[in-house]
């Protein structure tokens, strides 16, 4: 009969003692709060084997590794990056919006969605993510009629 045991783990980070072994099955489980891939993407543990239950002076033992590797959630905002530059012309891009995320690249928790919460009652511009930068992508949608008289005076002249 087997019996198992953590000998060491690391990073030893936020916790030198964040997993633990069940000593008859050597099933592995969290003790410690804490995990974090932005912080620490992966644990490295030697896990030590025994058999005899576990006898240290008459069982045999040997050692082997385990590599814990935390999955990425949604677990930060994005953050704004660029400042908005904007032009007064129909489906154009007026703004690429830029945002930092420290989620996993290319994962449904790194893909931004973009919404105006306000500022623009009519549904004059619109905000597509491109699927490749994760930028916010401002849009006119629409000309207000004072965008269109601008236009005018802009052409008579």
């Amino acid at each position: 009969m087997l019996r198992y045991k953590i000998l060491s783990q690391n990073p030893e980070s936020p916790s030198s003692n964040m997993f633990t072994i069940n000593n008859k099955t050597g099933g592995i489980i969290t003790v410690a709060a804490g995990l974090d891939r932005e912080k620490v993407p992966q644990y490295t543990l030697i896990i030590q084997a025994t058999d005899m239950e576990g006898n240290p002076m008459y069982g045999l033992s040997n050692t082997a590794t385990a590599v814990i590797r935390v999955t990425d959630i949604n677990d930060n905002p994005p953050e704004f990056t660029a400042e908005m530059v904007p032009e007064n012309a129909v489906n154009v891009i007026v703004a690429n919006l830029s945002v930092t995320d420290k989620d996993q690249p290319n994962t449904p928790a790194w893909n931004a969605v973009y919404k105006i919460t306000g500022g623009d009652p009519t549904g004059r511009f619109s905000v597509p993510t491109d699927p490749t930068t994760n930028e916010g992508l401002v849009t006119v949608v629409k000309v207000s009629n004072i965008f269109k008289f601008l236009f005018q005076l802009k052409e008579m002249r």
